[in-house]
């Protein structure tokens, strides 16, 4: 198998709901014979777990981890933890003029500090004019679900809201205009969806709502008519009364899901599906909103960077195992061995000897003898190349050497040259008898007419 396609493995992203009540989780793959649903999974909490704190739900989603190898998700949090707001630009803006003024945006309009949130924002398509649409999420609550995600080994590639997973799947028909109630255990949620774009999300708690949803269903249906919005269906997801539905200004629809996940039709499965489905968008094209500290493609990148190192240092813990493995090996295969041959030598030389290891013994005295008087010739054999040294090094800088003879080490050797003067040639003669090695040193007078470049001769003998 090849190495990069193992570290470069990638898994299916998949979708997790944490609502009110527990979690949900989906995965999609889409291949040629279209979209399907491989896992669709919920675990709710009880009213006593509830009571024992987060820790239950952390609990309950690791196991389900665990069990189906699930690695990377896209996380969507409930509505009312996320600020929701609709910006209009003319269409002639170009988009670095648009990106300037909503970073003014974020500076003086929003009611939370900017080192207090996670803030996004994305274009929204399939509109007149160009609007942008701006979240926030405090960013305590995303560092405190990061941090019990990651307990589970599950690894987030971006944070949504309800709403924008919940309009990704809502089937719509061109420019119609939804009005999407949600009841929560705490919570009701109005979200404003028109060709799969969320324009408006508001969330009030249920008691101060009571029974008067129709009035504010009215309130909301009355301030989209003043922005030139006109409500053509309202949508109901979670429990609802008969006397609630009845007093509803419209007559609340059917929720469906697009036709790629007609399959399903429960409306519990709105949101996470919608989420799974943000999952199969390839990362380089993510541009959706993502409520964490970097965007989705580089939460991705170093997602898939961390899973390299760790699969690298698991391999590198493997070779060293391994290779510490063949030593030990080794050295118990060189340890055995050696046991075992000094057994043998024992084992012979405890054997009595024969007459043919008595026969080698004395070849054995006769070999020795042998090199014993080798060594005693060659301590003897003159070193010539100490001899050829020592007369380079007595020779006076104003003598010039011209012939050297040395027929053995018993004769008289000989020097020819050519001297500067006569108290070079006396220097040349004081210098190699003052030699540890040579002896019986002469230079017979000849040429006595010449004062400069004398030739002459000298002999000498080599001390034994």
């Amino acid at each position: 198998m090849n190495l990069l396609n193992i570290i470069l493995n990638e898994k299916a992203i998949g979708g997790l709901e944490i609502a009110d009540d527990g979690f949900r989780f989906s995965r999609l793959k889409k291949d040629k014979s279209g979209l399907k649903v491989e896992l669709l999974f919920e675990d709710l909490i009880t009213e006593k777990e509830a009571l024992a704190g987060p820790a239950v739900l952390t609990a309950k989603l690791q196991k389900f981890i665990k069990q189906h190898n699930l690695k990377y998700v896209i996380v969507t949090i409930p509505a009312n933890n996320v600020f929701i707001k609709t910006y209009d630009f003319n269409e002639n803006m170009d988009d670095k003029k648009i990106e300037e003024a909503m970073a003014l945006n974020l500076e003086l309009q929003l009611p939370k500090k900017k080192e207090e949130i996670y803030c996004d924002w994305m274009k929204l398509e399939s509109t007149d004019n160009k609007k942008i649409l701006l979240a926030y999420v405090l960013r305590d609550y995303v560092k405190s679900l990061i941090e019990k995600i990651n307990k589970t080994n599950l690894r987030i590639i971006a944070i949504e809201s309800h709403q924008l997973s919940l309009a990704r799947s809502l089937k719509q028909t061109k420019d119609e205009v939804a009005l999407v109630i949600e009841r929560g255990a705490v919570y009701i949620s109005f979200y404003l969806i028109k060709n799969n774009n969320l324009f408006f999300s508001q969330s009030l708690p249920n008691e101060i709502i009571g029974k008067n949803l129709s009035r504010e269903v009215n309130k909301v249906i009355s301030y989209q008519d003043y922005q030139g919005v006109t409500i053509n269906k309202i949508i109901l997801i979670g429990p609802f009364s008969d006397t609630e539905t009845k007093k509803l200004p419209l007559k609340a629809a059917k929720l469906e899901l697009i036709d790629e996940l007609k399959q399903v039709q429960n409306s519990k499965w709105t949101v996470v599906l919608g989420a799974a489905l943000r999952g199969l968008t390839p990362r380089k094209d993510d541009k959706e909103i993502s409520l964490m500290r970097i965007n989705t493609q580089k939460a991705y990148r170093q997602e898939k960077a961390n899973g390299a190192v760790g699969f690298l240092v698991s391999i590198s813990i493997a070779l060293c195992i391994f290779f510490i493995s063949i030593f030990i090996a080794d050295w118990y295969f060189v340890s055995t061995t050696e046991n075992q041959y000094s057994q043998r030598i024992s084992a012979l030389s405890n054997l009595e000897a024969s007459d043919s290891s008595a026969a080698l013994r004395d070849k054995a005295g006769s070999f020795n003898d042998l090199i014993g008087q080798t060594s005693a010739l060659v301590k003897k054999e003159t070193v010539w190349s100490k001899i050829i040294s020592e007369i380079k090094n007595r020779t006076t800088s104003d003598v010039v050497i011209n012939n050297v003879t040395l027929p053995s080490a018993n004769e008289n050797l000989s020097i020819t040259g050519v001297a500067a003067s006569r108290e070079a040639i006396n220097n040349l003669q004081k210098s190699f008898e003052s030699s540890s090695l040579f002896q019986n040193v002469n230079i017979p007078l000849n040429n006595l007419g010449k004062k400069v470049d004398i030739p002459f001769s000298m002999t000498f003998k080599i001390k034994v």
